[in-house]
């Protein structure tokens, strides 16, 4: 039997061993071909020889689906915003996404890792969203639309809502003016929308006024039911 020591030493040193591997079969050598260039004049600033590059003909590639899916729920998390307020919210809630990636990011994230400044949020906004940005707030001049951004950042967290009166898209970081993209709350809100659609589509907007209490209340008696189908 190992001692606690040997223990701990054997799985570290299998660790190492394991990232050691993984770093060998990252190596750009196991996907590219590297050919030297004859025929062509080196560049002044160039020392030794000029390669050109080229994928191995036997390499296989296999799409990042973790990753690919965590984009796909962005934009979709865009489209929602965007249905909730207007295209200048969709534009922000872009580069909040946008700002907040990281490489370990994961569908199975509650919230975005880290929160985002205001500043770093400006800088992910492309020069034709000002526009839409500055048009969808009222109020807002075009030459401090970063008091637009502001604006729309306050209104997506509901900061001036009662707490648990809304469901907010934001979480605000006090001292920090930064904010995360709850991720579990848009869910919660997508979900409610497609049972609200589904309802409506199905049993018509009585049943859809009915599943819009419950789902607000939690449950509800027969006499809080009965008005709302009576109602035209």
């Amino acid at each position: 039997m190992l001692s606690a020591t040997e223990l701990d030493n054997t799985t570290r040193q299998a660790a190492h061993e394991t990232a050691e591997e993984r770093l060998k079969w990252r190596d750009i050598n196991h996907v590219l071909v590297s050919t030297e260039r004859h025929g062509k004049k080196k560049s002044k600033k160039s020392v030794g020889p000029e390669f050109d590059y080229s994928l191995k003909p036997d390499l296989c590639l296999r799409i990042n689906y973790d990753r690919y899916n965590v984009h796909i729920r962005d934009e979709v998390i865009v489209h929602a915003t965007e249905e909730r307020w207007n295209k200048g919210a969709g534009v922000i809630m872009k580069a909040i996404l946008a700002a907040a990636l990281k490489d370990e990011s994961t569908m199975t994230d509650d919230r975005t890792h880290m929160a985002v400044n205001i500043n770093e949020i400006i800088d992910k906004i492309p020069k034709d969203g000002i526009g839409r940005i500055v048009d969808g707030m009222e109020g807002a001049k075009a030459s401090r639309y970063s008091d637009a951004v502001k604006q729309f950042l306050r209104l997506m967290a509901e900061e001036d809502a009662v707490m648990g009166s809304g469901n907010p898209y934001l979480s605000f970081e006090p001292g920090s003016s930064a904010y995360k993209v709850e991720f579990e709350r848009v869910a919660v809100k997508l979900r409610e929308n497609l049972m609200a659609k589904l309802v409506r589509e199905r049993l018509g907007e009585q049943a859809a006024r009915v599943l819009a209490v419950v789902a607000r209340a939690g449950k509800v008696s027969e006499t809080t039911v009965r008005p709302l189908l009576s109602e035209r």
